[in-house]
């Protein structure tokens, strides 16, 4: 009985560490946010028109504008597959306004790539990815008071 004790203790202490070894390591995105986007091409680029969901008092969420960013500068785009979306996917994939999430930057050494999230999407999706200081400038983190920047 001893013996079966002592062993079942070891496999319970040995349990955890096994666990965390399996699990890959976490994203360093803030949550994904969900937006309404609409692609359009313009001037050679392709911009996306990025709205969030706002809360109105008695008339309950609606869509407001929030910020328009350009594929390839401000926001990169991937398929289903975690290759990058070209132009042409972007205009067809956000022709009319839909539902998509954004992975958001957090930090600087933040990965540029969805991997960790490519399961979680249709097959005509796109991923998109956007720094923080860009998707939302005025939620962007601040200096703190006498540090540089």
């Amino acid at each position: 009985m001893r013996n079966v004790l002592s062993a079942l203790g070891v496999v319970l202490c040995l349990a955890p560490a096994i666990t965390a070894q399996e699990r890959p390591a976490a994203p360093k995105f803030d949550r994904p946010g969900i937006y309404l986007a609409k692609a359009v091409e313009k001037d050679g680029e392709v911009k996306i028109q990025f709205m969030v969901a706002e809360f109105v008092p008695l008339q309950g969420y609606s869509w407001k504008e929030a910020v328009t960013l350009t594929v390839g500068k401000q926001v990169r785009a991937f398929r289903s597959d975690g290759k990058v979306a070209d132009s042409s996917a972007v205009l067809k994939a956000l022709a009319k306004p839909t539902g998509v999430f954004c992975l958001v930057r957090c930090a600087d050494d933040a990965p540029t790539e969805p991997d960790f999230y490519l399961g979680m999407v249709r097959e005509d999706s796109v991923i998109l990815i956007a720094d923080s200081k860009d998707i939302s400038p005025l939620a962007a983190p601040k200096a703190a008071p006498g540090a540089p920047g």
